[in-house]
């Protein structure tokens, strides 16, 4: 099996190179710088955001646009202006390939999508805002919809 290196950029955001292939889930913040790390060196770069919030999407990460990156977001959000390139919205429970690269989606428990990629020898899953979410005060059926 090849082995993959996990940065945490901060917040939900998280990075992988498996096999001179970068992943990069939910980047919000780096105040560590870690970002350009990861990039540099690979052949190729997948970008994942699960949902619009700002905590989960920085479309900064537009910047690094070339014919070896790739995007895949959630269909919730919305980009002013569409740059040309790699994008796919997805919504959840949906499939697709990529260059190789198996990405499956599935709902979340607040916005957006949850991802399952599969690459080489490796399967990663990004969960985003997938969570068995129990607020104080919040109602019994709320809770239980969260359960």
């Amino acid at each position: 099996m090849n082995k993959a290196e996990v940065y945490f950029l901060g917040h939900s955001g998280f990075g992988i190179i498996i096999n001179n292939t970068a992943l990069v889930f939910d980047y919000y913040i780096d105040p560590k710088n870690i970002l350009p790390t990861i990039l540099k060196n690979v052949e190729k770069k997948y970008f994942f955001s699960s949902h619009f919030h700002h905590d989960h999407f920085n479309k900064n990460i537009l910047e690094y646009n070339d014919a070896n990156t790739y995007y895949v977001f959630s269909n919730d959000i919305k980009i002013d202006n569409i740059v040309e390139g790699n994008i796919t919205f997805l919504g959840s429970d949906e499939k697709i390939v990529i260059e190789g690269i198996e990405v499956i989606t599935i709902g979340s428990t607040d916005e957006g999508v949850a991802f399952i990629v599969r690459i080489d020898d490796w399967s990663v899953f990004h969960a985003g805002d997938l969570n068995w979410w129990h607020w104080n005060g919040d109602t019994a059926e709320n809770l239980k919809v969260a359960e």
